[in-house]
């Protein structure tokens, strides 16, 4: 029997210096106003990383695939979505997958 043909396969994430990550975010908020959405996303992977990171939106919004305070309503879609959004005078509460 050939040895080779019992081992379980196991790719080499260095081959061909192919490399991923796969991650998703979710975030609730609720806030007295929509200025929370003004903030940028930034991210830091090996915790030594100095501000600002990896910026990965300039805005909450967009990194969320959308614009303009959500000016377009919910929205669900394969790789992210608007899932609640009630905005009233001094009370905005919201959420959003990617």
């Amino acid at each position: 029997m050939n040895p080779k043909a019992q081992v379980p396969f196991q790719p080499d994430p260095f081959k061909n210096n192919v490399i991923g990550a796969v991650f998703m975010v979710t975030l609730a908020a609720e806030s007295g106003n929509l200025n929370f959405l003004e903030g940028c996303i930034h991210a830091y992977f090996d915790g030594k990383t100095e501000f600002p990171g990896v910026v990965l939106a300039t805005g909450t919004e967009d990194y969320f695939d959308s614009a303009w305070y959500y000016n377009a309503g919910r929205y669900y879609q394969a790789t992210s979505g608007l899932t609640h959004f009630t905005e009233n005078p001094g009370s905005v509460t919201w959420s959003s997958y990617r």
